[in-house]
């Protein structure tokens, strides 16, 4: 009897070790038949304690890994020439680190990601050709993590996050040449780092955004002006625009605070700072570079402290007159505005 206890015993830890939980470390799949494989030499393995990375042409499909539930590291599915979707991880619930889908020329949407409620610092989405939604994303109100979605030429709505109202992080919108405005973030309020946005056909659907934690930066945009951020009240640090058809600040009228500088720059159209009834402190610079229809500051009434001033370039720049109400300055730098021929606006200064 006792040998037959033996024997059983030393047959289980011969297949226990035939048959591994989980290999050791972070592991890279370039091939598909690497792919095929992992389910048959790991069938137990619910949890890789690493990085996976999911990188190789003609692999098509993920289905070897679909017993893996959590991934304690980052997740990168990148440059797959054949990769038509990403059912294969629909049982991921987590990914401890961060998440890159990249370079996927014929993925065309994220279904199979459905499952993962827990991400790590970055989710970055970029230059997938054939994406067109991101369908497989699923936020409730928050997302934890920074957001990147940028040069996707063929996506074409952000609906999948109409639930975030938060984002505990940055968030990157950049280069999605068919997004035709940002339609889907109509719930969003609050974003703790920075926004950037950039060579997009417009902002529509920013219109409940109250706060930006820090740096709020739209570039290269053909928009005349920013009347979908009418609930903007503040912006921790820097508020950088460089939008060459901007007129004026309409829309802003909520615009309290700007916690550095208020950067202007390739404004060529900027006639006034109508709009910004409401902003009465600037904690940096006001920098202004190349606004040659601007004559002075009217709409900035109730601006009573900035860091310094920098007016750099308006040759059509006449006086300082809305400025009125300015009690701080820690400097004032004036080069080649060559309309300007006095100081009126600075009196409550000099």
């Amino acid at each position: 009897m006792k040998m037959i206890i033996l024997i059983t015993t030393i047959i289980l830890q011969i297949a226990s070790g035939f048959s591994q939980p989980c290999p050791d470390g972070d592991i890279k799949f370039e091939t598909q038949s690497e792919i095929d494989e992992f389910i048959l030499n790991y069938p137990n393995c619910t949890e890789i304690i690493g990085d996976v990375t999911i990188r190789g042409r003609g692999i098509k499909n993920l289905d070897g890994l679909i017993n893996i539930n959590s991934i304690t590291g980052s997740l990168s599915i990148n440059e797959n020439d054949s990769l038509l979707k990403l059912m294969g991880i629909r049982n991921l619930t987590s990914v401890g680190g961060n998440l890159f889908i990249m370079g996927n020329s014929v993925l065309v949407d994220l279904t199979g990601l459905d499952s993962i409620k827990s991400f790590g610092e970055l989710i970055f989405i970029g230059s997938n050709g054939s994406l067109v939604s991101l369908s497989g994303l699923n936020f409730e109100n928050k997302v934890n993590s920074r957001l990147s979605i940028t040069g996707n030429p063929n996506l074409n709505t952000l609906i999948q996050l109409q639930t975030v109202d938060t984002i505990i992080g940055h968030l990157l919108i950049a280069s999605n040449s068919l997004l035709l405005d940002l339609s889907g973030l109509d719930s969003l309020k609050y974003v703790s780092g920075s926004i950037s946005l950039r060579n997009q056909q417009n902002i529509e659907g920013l219109g409940a955004l109250t706060t930006v934690g820090a740096t709020f930066s739209i570039n290269d945009l053909n928009i005349s002006d920013l009347s979908v951020l009418k609930s903007l009240t503040s912006i921790g640090s820097d508020f950088e625009l460089g939008l060459n058809k901007l007129k004026n600040f309409s829309g802003l009228t909520s615009l309290k605070s700007i916690g550095r500088d208020l950067h202007l720059w390739s404004s060529d159209s900027l006639r006034s700072f109508e709009g910004l009834d409401s902003l009465n402190y600037i904690g940096g610079d006001l920098f202004i570079d190349g606004s040659h229809l601007l004559t002075n500051f009217g709409g900035l009434e109730q601006l009573d402290s900035i860091g310094g001033l920098v007016i750099y370039n308006c040759s059509a720049l006449k006086n300082l007159i809305g400025l009125n109400s300015l009690l701080r300055a820690r400097s004032i730098r004036l080069y080649y505005n060559n309309e300007l021929s006095d100081l009126s606006g600075l009196d409550s200064l000099l």
